[in-house]
């Protein structure tokens, strides 16, 4: 489990934001927001290393000397895949960034502003831990050869389930605050979002033993 160290301490330093730097609803959301940008990050690496043929896994090549050879997706695919994932990735982000903040404003009844860049400088340490934890992911990537058993295709499209598998716990988990919050028994606005910081960190979780179970 020592994978899920830099997790833990990602989620130990929003809990610090919010104690030390006042960080609001919103501010913790665009921090989880952020691991997004990492985790694009990584994964153009793994479409990359992906060897699986797409279409056909069974396909194979006859060399000119008579040997048998598995096909495996050519880097000039790899390419216009990687292209593509990143025009469409970076709309997926930018949507997810308005629809997040949306959902924050009417959680907190605030209207958002952008932050001046010196208070986007505190997410810093945030994104340092979350690259040493997808780091450590990609190493698994390698090391337990998933990168052979996964085609580019395949990998491309897995960050977004990942993405929204979470995303989707913690907005369930903020619409039963709001009413909560409304009705007057969840008034506490650092106990709402350390409820949202315990089902990000429940779901980091409940992700890394499916990743485990799948380069087994």
């Amino acid at each position: 489990h020592m994978i899920q160290i830099p997790s833990i301490l990602a989620n130990i330093f929003t809990i610090g934001g919010v104690i030390f730097f006042h960080w609001d609803l919103k501010m913790v959301l665009m921090g989880f927001w952020f691991e997004n940008i990492v985790i694009g990050g990584f994964n153009i690496m793994k479409i990359w290393k992906a060897e699986k043929y797409s279409k056909n896994t069974n396909k194979i090549d006859i060399t000119k000397t008579g040997e048998i050879k598995t096909r495996v997706s050519t880097p000039k695919r790899k390419v216009a895949l990687i292209g593509f994932f990143i025009i469409h990735y970076g709309i997926f982000c930018a949507a997810h960034l308005v629809f997040i903040n949306v959902l924050a404003e009417v959680a907190s009844g605030n209207l958002w502003a952008p932050k001046p860049p010196n208070d986007l400088m505190q997410f810093v340490p945030l994104l340092f831990f979350y690259a040493i934890y997808h780091l450590k992911k990609f190493n698994i990537f390698m090391d337990k050869k998933v990168f052979k058993n996964t085609s580019p295709e395949e990998q491309m499209v897995k960050v977004y389930k990942r993405i929204m598998l979470i995303h989707f716990a913690i907005i369930g988990t903020m619409f039963i605050i709001m009413p909560l919050s409304i009705l007057g028994i969840i008034k506490n606005p650092i106990l709402q979002i350390a409820l949202v910081i315990a089902v990000k960190l429940g779901m980091d979780y409940y992700e890394d033993k499916i990743e485990s179970n799948e380069s087994q």
